[in-house]
């Protein structure tokens, strides 16, 4: 006591914790440590307490994160596996986040030779029921493969459908699990008779609009990440 002390033990190097892991048997001996250091009890308890607290939280943190991290992949190997069983040949796909809820969604977008056809798709997996479920859905029609635009800033998802003299745009809204339908794009043509112009008209849903309007409309699609339909 009182006297100067040469030691040759190594340095010391002191850091913080993470406090997710610290262990109750670490908190109870530092919590002893104090005390014994002179630490007067009310304050030491005081410590050891917010410790405790800081470190139940953190914990309830890290289990969370580590939940969602094991359900987003249980739900990517899902969609992997929904994708898989459409067939590798004559389809496309993209696994993305439509919705923002950080859990993956699946874009399928078939090809018209292809065993599904030129269906194209979007599915979720339903954490509750471990279930893949489709959330909409077009056909491209016959010798047609369109693709999907798709924005996950948007949540939004376009099909495009031929018919006879007819081509449709459908833009869904996707949020979490649910495809609404927001509005139809359609251009349709025909001839009037021999000799006579083709006739063209343009909607959204059943209200007409002009030819701008519907290019307007084809023209901000680039705006979209497009996954196409493989060509065989």
């Amino acid at each position: 006591e009182g006297e100067v002390v040469e030691t040759n033990y190594p340095k010391f190097e002191f850091m913080f914790a993470n406090p997710a892991d610290i262990t109750d048997e670490q908190i109870t001996l530092a919590y002893d440590y104090a005390i014994e250091s002179g630490f007067e009890q009310g304050k030491a308890t005081a410590y050891r307490d917010a410790l405790m607290q800081k470190r139940d939280e953190a914990a309830a943190v890290a289990q969370a994160a580590a939940e969602k991290a094991e359900r987003i992949t249980t739900a990517t190997d899902a969609l992997e596996a929904k994708a898989k069983e459409a067939g590798s040949t004559g389809i496309g796909y993209q696994i993305a986040d439509l919705d923002g809820d950080e859990m993956p969604e699946l874009l399928i977008a078939g090809n018209s030779a292809s065993a599904m056809g030129a269906v194209c798709s979007v599915y979720a997996y339903d954490a509750f029921s471990h279930q893949v479920v489709e959330l909409c859905s077009a056909a491209g029609g016959a010798n047609h493969d369109p693709g999907i635009w798709y924005s996950t800033a948007r949540h939004e998802v376009v099909f495009a459908t031929m018919g006879t003299n007819t081509e449709t745009f459908s833009f869904y809204s996707i949020s979490k699990g649910v495809a609404v339908l927001e509005y139809d794009y359609t251009h349709s043509w025909g001839q009037q008779g021999e000799g006579t112009a083709p006739s063209e008209s343009f909607f959204i849903g059943s209200d007409q609009i002009t030819e701008q309007t519907f290019a307007d409309m084809v023209n901000g699609l680039s705006r979209f990440t497009y996954l196409p339909s493989p060509t065989l």
